[in-house]
């Protein structure tokens, strides 16, 4: 049997070589894409211990994969704080967006800041909270991964150009956060948000 297989391997080199590459191509796949997703994995579920609240409120499939529906309305949040033992509420909208670099998409999120930074501890680092609707903070990650920082220009929602005014940590949801109203103008949903902390 051994000389069976040792002439074979001498009989076919090439078809031996493909074989043993198309193994090694197989496993490295493997390898590869198996990497990639506990990476990705460690990263989201980083970035969503940070969020602080308690409860999510939305309606039913109003978040998907490669997209949010703002489908719920702002109204809602006087009357979860009316709640006994709610302290605090927020709206928060958020859209998946064209990456800038190619390939993908990134969630950008509609805030109202000074809510979503007490509720989650979120600290601005450099800068300023954002205020008019063309502009964002971006977390420590994103400045660093696509070299951008405050005052730089980023290009959302169909190529329109966003201010950078303040870089936020820690890291949590979305890494590009732009004020509620901002969003509601861009994607023409006024009184409108994806769900509720």
């Amino acid at each position: 049997m051994d000389s069976l297989v040792a002439s074979n391997i001498r009989q076919r080199p090439l078809r031996t070589l493909i074989s043993v590459l198309g193994v090694a191509l197989g496993v490295t796949l493997v390898m590869l894409f198996t990497g990639l997703a506990h990476g990705m994995s460690n990263d989201l579920q980083r970035r969503s211990s940070n969020m602080r609240a308690e409860i999510i409120f939305t309606r039913p499939g109003s978040q998907q994969l490669t997209a949010s529906l703002m489908n719920l309305s702002t109204q809602y949040v006087p009357r979860l704080e009316a709640v006994e033992g709610v302290e605090r509420v927020t709206p928060v909208a958020i859209q998946a967006n064209q990456s800038g670099r190619g390939f993908g998409f990134e969630n950008v999120e509609g805030v109202e800041w000074e809510s979503f930074a007490a509720i989650n501890e979120t600290k601005i680092v450099r800068g300023r909270a954002p205020a008019a609707v063309d502009e964002i903070v971006i977390d420590e990650t994103k400045a660093r991964n696509a070299s951008l920082d405050v005052g730089s220009t980023l290009r959302l929602f169909g190529n329109k150009p966003y201010r950078v005014v303040g870089v936020y940590a820690p890291e949590s949801g979305a890494r590009i956060k732009m004020p509620l109203t901002g969003m509601q103008d861009a994607l023409e949903a006024p009184g409108r948000c994806s769900y509720i902390l």
